[in-house]
């Protein structure tokens, strides 16, 4: 009953394009971790059902954002970006490029403004990263207030 419960719950993914959508102008530029993993954002080359405003995403597959440096985002124009937690708490299997990979998002704050953050937990909670979770939430389904990863919109500086 409590899977079924939090699953007929607005995910996090369609909660932060609201408020993208409330509160970032028209075609920024936003490079966000994997599609799908991050909100539903309407492009011109690929629009969204029931959106408000049109974006310049760019979905960066591989090993997600961290696949570049902070610089880049700076140099090449973006506005903003979008963490996942789904993509962010992975773990590479070679130990140097995971290392350098789990440095960029935990660095992240220190180079970029934080503006807003959806989680899925309850207040006050932690959700531990499980895989398998990306999927519907199970392993912390008593943690969990609704559907979807953590999502951290940073705005370039």
């Amino acid at each position: 009953i409590r899977h079924g419960a939090i699953l007929a719950r607005e995910d996090t993914r369609t909660t932060a394009k609201a408020w993208l959508e409330a509160n970032i102008p028209e075609n920024a530029k936003i490079a966000v971790d994997w599609p799908v993993y991050g909100p539903p954002l309407s492009t011109l080359e690929r629009p969204v059902p029931n959106s408000r405003r049109t974006y310049e995403v760019t979905e960066v597959g591989g090993e997600g954002l961290s696949a570049h440096g902070v610089d880049y985002y700076r140099a090449q124009g973006y506005d903003y970006v979008i963490v996942s937690s789904y993509i962010a708490n992975l773990h590479l299997v070679d130990p140097a490029r995971d290392a350098v990979r789990q440095a960029f998002y935990r660095d992240l704050p220190r180079h970029f403004t934080l503006i807003q953050e959806f989680s899925p937990a309850r207040q006050g909670r932690d959700l531990p990263f499980a895989w398998d979770e990306i999927y519907g939430p199970f392993v912390s389904i008593w943690a969990r207030e609704q559907p979807g990863p953590v999502l951290q919109i940073y705005q370039v500086r």
